[in-house]
């Protein structure tokens, strides 16, 4: 389920030049993102997104801030969020 999101997000996120990832990184980060998100009770969707992202040693640069990517988890909708 947050595997998918993850997945939607990265690549949303690489396509609109957001975030920067080593090539062949992709799968890790989105992995990375996944597991972290899982592993969070509570707390701001937002700030476990760049943590995931700052803390994964694929990605090279993450060019959004808070809002651009509010602005883009708000694009994907709901049903990226259960990962369909």
């Amino acid at each position: 389920m947050l595997h998918g999101f993850a997945d939607s997000l990265v690549q949303r996120l690489v396509v609109l030049e957001l975030l920067e990832i080593r090539p062949g990184g992709e799968p890790e980060v989105v992995a990375q993102l996944a597991e972290r998100l899982a592993a969070v009770e509570t707390g701001s969707l937002i700030t476990e997104v760049v943590r995931a992202f700052t803390a994964s040693e694929q990605v090279e640069e993450l060019w959004a801030d808070d809002r651009q990517l509010m602005d883009v988890i708000a694009d994907l909708g709901p049903r990226a969020a259960r990962g369909g």
